[in-house]
């Protein structure tokens, strides 16, 4: 491949390094543009918290990378937090003079758009919107949702390019902030098979499990992820099948998902393994990935299960959908059903003939989402906002 072409500092705006799939493709970014080859530009990244320099990921961050915290919390996105932190980011543009800033999760977007609009107007902005924004916005923050709404409908319009990371995020950006298709791209998240399978062979202390057959559920404990409904969902496996639910996350919901297990008698075959950075390694010694989420971009524990030749159990919400030909590389049910969820699980848990013929198509599904086709995706969206 061709050496770089001309070095460029980007910037990467980003709340925390917490323990999402956004944060995952932001390492993977930085981790790629420190060995790239044959690309439009050569980036000299600094990444900058909108939050604070916390999380799971922090240490994956490439050793020598500039990084920043915004000095005061603006959290709860209440106005004077909002500005001030504005603030505090327009002042590291002007003195970092990036060639684009690309901004990953609502919070850290506005933020960027506001300074660059406020304080360094000549900011170039890219926008990456992981997640369907008008449910996230409402769930995640209640008491600063309508102002987020006006800041959006407001400010989105000034990036450069938006990147949406599937048809349904670019659909609900134009149905419910009023954004221009043609402003919004769409590139979808990717899987490095390659990866998975590595990480899948990491061993696993077996002692503390609950017992095969084990249905797996994995990411973070929050009202957007279903986990209630996959709870009750194997209360009713139970009652026909001897099977076994591994929770692997954590979240603010922890406790009350713990309090469900015990309400429903399923101390003894519901565990949580808490947050792992190698949630993969139990996929082996499942028999199959649930996904039980009320709505969902993308879902990169989706994806992974599906490299990781797991077979996967999805609600039929907008990502899943997008990934999943229902009966061909997994089973769609519609979010909620609780009913509906246990049936798809015990048809997976007795019929091993259907588990292998949708992990072996999922693995061809898998391969559809390329890290390269990906990266070069980003590629030509970042020179051409930094060209235009």
């Amino acid at each position: 491949m061709t050496s770089p072409g001309p070095r460029r500092r980007v910037v990467f705006v980003i709340p925390t390094l917490g323990g999402g799939g956004a944060e995952q493709i932001l390492i993977q970014w930085l981790d790629f543009y420190r060995r790239a080859r044959g690309l439009a530009f050569a980036v000299d990244p600094v990444v900058v918290f909108s939050m604070r320099k916390e999380g799971p990921y922090v240490e994956d961050l490439p050793a020598g990378i500039e990084t920043h915290e915004l000095g005061p919390d603006p959290g709860a996105m209440l106005p004077f937090d909002v500005l001030t932190g504005a603030w505090e980011l327009g002042a590291l543009y002007r003195r970092l003079k990036p060639d684009l800033v690309v901004s990953i999760i609502t919070h850290a977007s506005v933020m960027a758009l506001l300074a660059a609009r406020l304080f360094a107007p000549r900011t170039k902005v890219v926008v990456c919107e992981q997640t369907m924004l008008s449910t996230n916005i409402r769930d995640f923050y209640p008491r600063a949702h309508p102002l987020l709404n006006v800041l959006i409908r407001g400010l989105y319009p000034s990036a450069r390019r938006i990147v949406a990371v599937t048809e349904a995020v670019k659909a609900d950006l134009a149905a419910n902030f009023g954004l221009a298709a043609a402003a919004v791209d769409v590139v979808c998240n990717p899987i490095d098979s390659e990866s998975v399978r590595r990480r899948a062979a990491e061993p696993v202390e077996e002692r503390g499990l609950p017992p095969a057959p084990r249905i797996l559920g994995v990411g973070r404990f929050v009202k957007q992820k279903g986990f209630v409904h996959l709870i009750r969902a194997a209360a009713r496996v139970r009652e026909q099948l001897d099977a076994s639910l591994l929770l692997v996350g954590d979240g603010p919901l922890r406790a009350d998902l713990e309090g469900e297990a015990r309400r429903l008698g399923l101390s003894g075959s519901v565990r949580f393994a808490g947050f792992q950075k190698n949630p993969i390694r139990y996929m082996p010694g499942a028999c199959a990935m649930a996904v039980p989420s009320l709505y969902e971009a993308q879902g990169i524990a989706l994806m992974e299960a599906l490299a990781a030749g797991l077979p996967v159990v999805a609600t039929d919400c907008s990502g899943p959908r997008a990934i999943i030909e229902d009966g061909v590389s997994g089973l769609l049910v519609p979010p909620g059903d609780e009913s509906a969820l246990a049936a798809a699980l015990l048809r997976l848990l007795r019929d091993p003939g259907l588990r292998r013929d949708l992990a072996r198509r999922g693995l061809r599904r898998a391969e559809d989402f390329s890290v390269a086709a990906h990266l070069e995706a980003y590629d030509r969206i970042f020179a051409a906002a930094m060209a235009g």
